[in-house]
């Protein structure tokens, strides 16, 4: 009978500890510590790996480095000023590492991409007979965050470019547009009109564009590389006197501005003092039928509500 009861206790914390193991790990304040997205694939028995950014509490080392590859997860990207890294993580070695006290949160490294409008209609230019229009903007730094920049004469001084798409440790330099629209963007701000007579003249002519490429030649990229671009800005863009950062992109809502690695990155670039138009209002009023992205919306109600103590007049809100 003794060994009947023993073997009833041991199954029973058998049980208990699979159960503990299979349940979300919650972080201090009760929230859970992954995206429902990447809960759902835990929760369904997924098999394989997934690409992931993991947000720190505090910095993360060498002991939050070995707990990715510990799990069997491959260490992508590691970023210098934000406290975050990109891995390749097996789904089901997931809870493990969020039992890692220092990770604050996991969420899928996402898709991202740029989306269009026709140029006048996005610029929103003033008239030629506008007192606006004469504005010129020489010395002033501008970082545009999208598929890279071409070398149109309209554009003086010469940009300058870093590509970020898929280079694990260090930008690469060089100038080149092989989809297009970064280079349509760097014309609306920064275009001198010239090879149109003036028809065609930017909103801050003579401007100095920094190129941070982070789409490929189908205007696509994920997350991590766009957190990457923002994180060297974070060290690099005083040296090259940056003041405002220009995102055209776009991706889709899958947690809370609180939770979001990209929203707090923005953050992040935002109270280090430059100025990140991420055109909200465009991508709310586009692709609101679709579900498309309003995670910069997000980040841009966060400042208004800052800012002015509200968020009624937040255009996605």
């Amino acid at each position: 009978m003794q060994n009947r009861n023993s073997n009833r206790i041991k199954a029973l914390w058998i049980f208990f500890l699979a159960f503990a193991l299979c349940m979300p790990v919650l972080a201090a304040d009760g929230t859970a510590k992954m995206s429902p997205a990447l809960q759902a694939l835990l929760d369904s028995g997924a098999t394989g790996s997934e690409d992931v950014i993991v947000t720190f509490k505090a910095r993360p080392g060498k002991s939050d480095n070995d707990a990715i590859t510990r799990n069997g997860g491959e260490l992508k990207r590691s970023y210098k000023a934000l406290p975050m890294r990109a891995a390749r993580m097996p789904v089901q070695a997931l809870n493990g590492l969020s039992r890692n006290p220092n990770v604050e949160y996991i969420t899928l490294d996402g898709p991202i991409a740029a989306l269009g409008l026709p140029g006048r209609l996005t610029a929103n230019l003033p008239n030629d007979a506008s007192i606006n229009y004469s504005v010129v903007s020489s010395g002033i730094g501008v970082a545009v965050l999208d598929s890279g920049v071409g070398n149109p004469v309209d554009i003086w001084p010469s940009p300058t470019q870093f590509d970020f798409v898929g280079q694990a440790d260090s930008p690469a330099y060089g100038l080149f547009d092989t989809y297009g629209h970064g280079t349509h963007i760097a014309g609306i701000i920064a275009g001198d009109g010239y090879d149109s007579n003036g028809a065609y003249r930017g909103i801050a002519p003579y401007s100095d564009i920094l190129s941070l490429r982070v789409l490929n030649s189908n205007g696509q990229g994920v997350v991590s590389d766009v957190i990457a671009a923002l994180d060297w800005l974070l060290i690099n863009g005083s040296s090259y006197d940056i003041k405002v950062v220009n995102m055209s992109l776009g991706k889709p809502i899958e947690d809370s501005a609180a939770n979001d690695p990209l929203v707090q990155a923005v953050e992040s670039v935002w109270d280090a003092g430059f100025t990140v138009d991420a055109e909200p209002q465009r991508f709310t009023q586009r692709y609101a039928e679709n579900h498309f992205s309003q995670t910069f919306c997000l980040a841009y109600c966060y400042r208004a509500t800052d800012q002015v103590g509200s968020n009624s007049q937040c255009p996605c809100c």
